[in-house]
C-alpha cells in the first residue's frame, strides 16, 4: 500500500477509540514558566519517508495525529482536575506516555485495527451501487434519517417540532370560512423548527467538525438551475459554519509544500512540548525543522507558513477530505 512503518513490537496499553472532545487548538501554547523541551530525541531525517509516501499513507499519519491531538488534550484536562481519583490521572498518564512512544520516531506505525482496505472497499461500495451516488454526494438513506432521530440530545428540536405540528392541525376554517388559528408559534420555537437541522447537530455535536450536510433539491428545476444554486449554497453553507476547504484538489504538490514547510514534524514538537509541560520557543522550532537554511527569515516563515498551515491540518480534518478524494479517484469517478 506504500503506508511507511517501523517495529511493531507492542501494542498499545490502552487502545482507546476516537475520544469525542474537541476544544480549540494552541500549537504552541505550552507554559512560559516551564523547563525547555529536550529535543536530543529529534531529528529531521525520521521524516524523509514522508517524501515518497501514498496518498493512504498521508491519510493515516494525519488521522494517528489528529486522534492524538484531541486524546493529549482529553488526558491533560484530566490531570488538572484534581477531583478524579488517582487511578483516572494514571490512567491518563499511561495515554501521554503512549502518545509520546508514538510520536517521536517521526513515522506513526500502523494500527492493527486500522482498516488498511477501507478505501478500497468504498470505491468498490460506490462502483457496484447506486448509479447515482458519488464519493461526496449520495442520497439519504432511510437508516440515516432514522438513526438522526434517535440522537436525544436534540429531544428539544423533535418536541418543538411535534408542538408546531399540533398547532397546525387544529388550525383551520369555519363555517363562515374564517381562517382559525390554534395560537401563534413563539419566535424561539419558531427559530428552532426552521433553522437547517444540520445547525442543531453541529450544535450538540462532541467535535468541532460535522462533515456532512443534508439539503432538498427540487428536480423540477433545471440541471443549470440547480447547478447555479448548489455551487451558491455550497459556498455559503461554508462560510456559515466556518469549514473552509481549497477549492481544488489535492496532489503531490500539497504535500511536497507540507515536507517544505515542516508542517509535521511542528505538529509533533509543539504538542510532545505540551505533553511534557516543557517550553519550545519559535526560534528553537525553527532552527530545528530548518536547520539548514540561513539566507531566510525561518522564524518569520514558521509563524506566517507552518504553524498556520499546521493548525489548518488538524483544524479541518484534512486526512477526512484525503479520504474522500482518494475513494474517487479508486472509483474511476472524474473529479477536476
Amino acid at each position: 500500500m506504500g503506508i511507511a512503518t517501523r517495529s511493531n513490537k507492542r501494542d498499545s496499553p490502552t487502545a482507546l477509540p476516537v475520544i469525542p472532545y474537541r476544544a480549540a487548538y494552541h500549537f504552541d501554547g505550552v507554559l512560559l514558566v516551564a523547563k525547555k523541551l529536550d529535543t536530543s530525541w529529534f531529528d529531521l531525517k525520521n521524516y524523509e519517508a514522508f517524501k515518497t509516501m501514498s496518498t493512504e499513507g498521508w491519510i493515516w499519519q494525519l488521522q494517528a495525529r489528529d486522534h492524538y491531538h484531541r486524546e493529549a488534550l482529553f488526558c491533560l484536562t484530566i490531570k488538572e482536575n484534581a477531583s478524579l481519583l488517582p487511578i483516572e490521572h494514571n490512567d491518563a498518564d499511561k495515554s501521554l506516555a503512549f502518545i509520546l512512544d508514538e510520536l517521536k520516531p517521526g513515522i506513526i506505525r500502523d494500527h492493527k485495527y486500522y482498516p488498511n482496505d477501507f478505501h478500497d472497499n468504498r470505491a468498490k461500495w460506490i462502483v457496484d451501487g447506486r448509479s447515482f451516488d458519488t464519493a461526496s454526494v449520495e442520497s439519504l438513506t432511510s437508516s440515516r434519517l432514522w438513526r438522526m432521530t434517535q440522537n436525544n440530545k436534540l429531544k428539544h428540536v423533535w418536541d418543538a417540532c411535534q408542538h408546531a405540528d399540533n398547532l397546525f392541525s387544529e388550525a383551520g376554517f369555519n363555517d363562515e370560512g374564517d381562517y382559525i388559528s390554534a395560537g401563534d408559534l413563539s419566535n424561539d420555537l419558531e427559530e428552532i423548527i426552521t433553522a437547517p437541522h444540520d445547525f442543531h447537530i453541529k450544535q450538540y455535536s462532541n467535535f468541532d467538525i460535522e462533515p456532512e450536510a443534508h439539503v432538498v433539491i427540487n428536480l423540477s428545476a433545471t440541471d443549470e438551475q440547480i447547478k447555479n444554486d448548489f455551487s451558491h449554497w455550497l459556498t455559503h453553507y461554508r462560510k456559515a459554519i466556518n469549514y473552509q476547504h481549497k477549492k481544488k484538489l489535492y496532489t503531490q504538490a500539497a504535500f511536497d509544500y507540507w515536507i517544505q514547510y515542516g508542517v509535521i514534524p511542528y505538529l509533533d514538537l509543539t504538542l510532545i512540548a505540551r505533553i511534557e509541560g516543557k517550553k519550545i520557543t519559535q526560534n528553537q522550532l525553527a532552527r530545528l525543522i530548518f536547520p539548514n537554511e540561513y539566507d531566510v527569515d525561518i522564524i518569520g516563515r514558521l509563524r506566517q507558513v507552518t504553524k498556520p498551515e499546521a493548525e489548518q491540518l488538524i483544524k479541518n480534518e484534512i486526512h477526512r477530505t484525503l479520504s474522500t478524494q482518494l475513494v474517487a479517484e479508486k472509483s474511476g469517478m472524474k473529479i477536476s
